[in-house]
């Protein structure tokens, strides 16, 4: 039987088969142009970051810590590196394993190199940094996101540490979106992401590298390889000697370095920048380092079989803590009792950071400081922005406007998408075809595309990627305005949506916005079948952090589309098919005017019964209100939602509209597993129990996937003639029990 897992030599390709890889060294001449206090400060760090990892794995630090502690320990000459490379402008996203980046990139913007090295053991602002980052890791309320972040998801924009994320290549498309903003306003900076080697075969990788060498920006994507993926060797993981050679694949340079040499690390990391800023797009490094202990915790990698002492013991003799202190002893930079001076120091300031978050307990056993925990009562706190960004802004309903035209929604949408890129110029659109086919798939860019070609951008076939981008661009500030073609391609970018756009500012206790527009459009009833035709806005609402509209009128559409963009916080924009073509009046002059998100319509007032519908239902539904009305005398209040995800739903209206007719229909074309209508009945039960002459009723469609058949299709979606039947049986249902 073949063994899948045996790795044959013959499948290992190197860098030496590519011409675009290079094999990045640190000669003698290359040291000797070196300044003796970043030199110094390398070593400073180095020691630093050791401790600080040693530290939190000591049995007594360790149980204080709420979670795993993947440490950096062997790994310290990367970050070191890279930190002494870059600027505290540049920035960095990193992942699960990200202490030492992070301190790296801290220090060298709060501890830069002195003249006097010993000096920074008395900077306040350092003892500060190392105090804060401690604290985060603890999960205390004195760390950089008051211990909500925690060892994973680390945060510090002054220091240009732009967030660390857990799910692996998660801060791939990330960094290509902070990278786009710093291409966007010629700062000259790079966005650099660390990741390790088993992040070389996930998608949100690839498509995050694609998306920045599609449009030339600024990123360095830098391999951590470490040789294990948890405990799969790399080999087994991808049959490469060298992971740089999927530069290749993307026609960009691939740089390999010792990770174990600071100052090869730094030179391959000035190398990838200026590359980089003067134009010529992203670069690849790869590293080939070893972390000493296993995935998480304090045990040799040894101990759990996947590898052996021996191997272990080789990459000892290699350790940057011993190579280095003795290459500066030996030219002449530092005597011995500077060594020794500077390992006090570092471990001198870790153990500052311990004493100031933990004390002891009465039975002499460590415990974070009671003072430093944070307060459970806020726990739901910074999940969204505290709307100061509404301040001043004035909402308005038809009311307000008197010389109006008609015009479609789909007309509305191009006006007004158009409108924000003249009044914003750090605005731009993302996505498939967006720049093509006269104002992309559905003519939402056809003005646009006219006025600002420059900021209206194709995109490639990577939903996660440009997702992505549109986070990162967002994060720095920008506006973006991401197209998803179908509503059913949201799968794709699952990850960037749900796990690092709607996480982003609560996981990092607010310190970020994340003003991102995603549109995308639902076209079930079109024969796209099962793939194309689905309804993701019960997806997207089961995930805190969105903010969902549906908007169904034109002016509905301008006014919704205007609070989405002023929203600090990322807005889907849900669009139907059957919506785009419906006429209405919009205001003659103003492209400006909002409307609250969280305020539901009421399109048609009645007293026999409350529909409440979004998106296609709406207009449906009114229409046989009128019919019924006309030929049966029920009077139908019909409530379109306009806002969906749970904490934006207007309850005030419904309950108001159950207080007056007492029962409750909701109409849904989403399947019945993927509806909004189980929680909003629920919530209607618990509020308004006592006026319910009967129990909320639902419909929906069938819980299958959609088919192309004609005429299973038109089976499987709610129709007009289910609708007007759930009515009738409602009306009478309630008739029999008042009887």
């Amino acid at each position: 039987m073949t063994n899948h897992n045996q790795v044959s030599n013959t499948d290992s390709f190197t860098g030496n088969d590519y011409p675009n890889i290079t094999k990045i060294q640190s000669d003698s001449a290359y040291w000797e142009n070196q300044g003796a206090d970043q030199l110094v400060w390398g070593y400073f760090c180095l020691e630093l970051i050791r401790q600080f990892e040693q530290k939190l794995l000591e049995r007594d630090i360790e149980r204080i810590v709420h979670g795993p502690i993947h440490s950096s320990v062997g790994q310290e000459a990367v970050a070191v590196g890279t930190a002494m490379a870059l600027s505290s402008e540049d920035k960095i996203t990193s992942t699960h394993r990200a202490h030492h980046h992070f301190l790296a990139k801290a220090v060298a913007h709060y501890g830069p190199p002195s003249k006097d090295i010993l000096s920074l053991a008395d900077s306040e602002i350092l003892k500060e940094c190392v105090r804060r980052t401690m604290a985060e890791i603890m999960g205390l309320n004195a760390g950089w996101v008051a211990g909500r972040g925690g060892s994973m998801h680390l945060f510090d924009d002054a220091s240009g540490n732009i967030g660390t994320q857990a799910i692996v290549a998660g801060n791939v498309p990330y960094a290509s979106g902070i990278a786009f903003a710093e291409k966007f306003r010629g700062t000259g900076n790079v966005a650099l992401a660390f990741f390790g080697d088993g992040a070389v075969s996930i998608g949100p990788y690839h498509e995050g590298i694609c998306i920045s060498k599609v449009y030339q920006l600024p990123t360095i994507f830098f391999i951590e390889n470490n040789l294990y993926g948890v405990s799969t060797n790399v080999r087994e993981a991808t049959s490469l000697g060298d992971l740089a050679i999927r530069a290749a694949g993307y026609n960009i340079p691939g740089l390999i370095v010792d990770g174990m040499n600071p100052l090869a690390v730094k030179r391959a990391v000035e190398l990838a920048k200026a590359h980089a800023v003067a134009g010529n797009g992203p670069v690849m490094i790869e590293a080939k380092t070893y972390r000493y202990f296993h995935q998480s915790g304090g045990m040799p990698g040894s101990a759990f079989g996947y590898r052996t002492k021996k191997e272990e013991e080789a990459w000892a003799a290699r350790d940057p803590l011993n190579t280095a202190p003795r290459a500066l002893v030996r030219h002449g930079l530092l005597g011995q009792h500077d060594v020794d001076a500077i390992h006090k120091m570092a471990s001198d300031l870790v153990a500052d950071a311990v004493e100031f978050c933990t004390e002891m307990d009465e039975n002499e056993k460590r415990q974070a400081r009671p003072d430093l925990v944070p307060d459970p009562s806020i726990a739901s706190t910074c999940l969204w922005s505290d709307g100061y960004e509404f301040e001043g802004i004035s909402f308005r309903d038809h009311s307000h406007f008197t010389e109006t035209r008609n015009v479609k929604v789909v007309t509305a949408k191009s006006k007004v998408i158009a409108r924000w890129m003249e009044t914003d110029p750090e605005t731009f659109v993302a996505g498939e075809d967006v720049a093509n086919l006269k104002g992309g798939p559905y003519g939402a860019t056809r003005d646009a595309v006219k006025q600002f070609p420059d900021r209206v951008l194709n995109a490639p076939i990577a939903e996660g990627g440009f997702v992505g981008l549109g986070h990162g661009a967002a994060v720095s500030g920008m506006r973006p305005i991401i197209e998803i073609m179908f509503c059913d391609f949201a799968l794709i970018a699952a990850d960037e949506l749900f796990n690092q756009v709607a996480t982003c500012r609560y996981m990092y206790n607010g310190r970020v916005d994340v003003p991102l527009v995603v549109r995308s459009r639902c076209s079930a009833g079109r024969g796209y079948g099962a793939q194309h035709s689905g309804d993701t806005v019960g997806l997207f609402a089961l995930f805190p952090g969105w903010r969902i509209v549906a908007p169904t009128t034109p002016f509905d559409y301008i006014g919704l589309f205007n609070s989405a963009m002023r929203s600090l916080d990322p807005v889907l924009v849900m669009e139907h098919h059957e919506v785009d073509l419906i006429e209405g009046p919009v205001p003659v002059d103003d492209l400006d005017y909002c409307i609250p998100l969280g305020s539901a319509a009421i399109p048609r007032s009645g007293t026999d019964l409350t529909i409440v519908a979004y998106l296609s239902m709406v207009p449906r539904v009114l229409r046989i209100a009128e019919e019924l009305a006309s030929e049966e005398g029920i009077d139908i209040e019909v409530i379109d939602l306009r806002s969906l995800d749970h904490d934006s739903l207007d309850f005030d209206t419904v309950l108001s509209s159950v207080k007056k007719t007492g029962q409750v229909l909701i109409v849904e074309q989403a399947m019945e597993t993927q509806s909004l209508g189980p929680f909003i009945a629920t919530q209607i039960h618990e509020r308004a129990q006592d006026q319910l002459k009967q129990p909320v009723r639902r419909l929906h469609s069938l819980s299958v996937p959609i088919p192309v058949s004609l005429v299973q299709e038109r089976t499987v979606l709610i129709s007009d003639e289910k609708i007007r039947e759930g009515i009738l049986q409602t009306v009478k249902r309630t008739a029999s029990i008042s009887t």
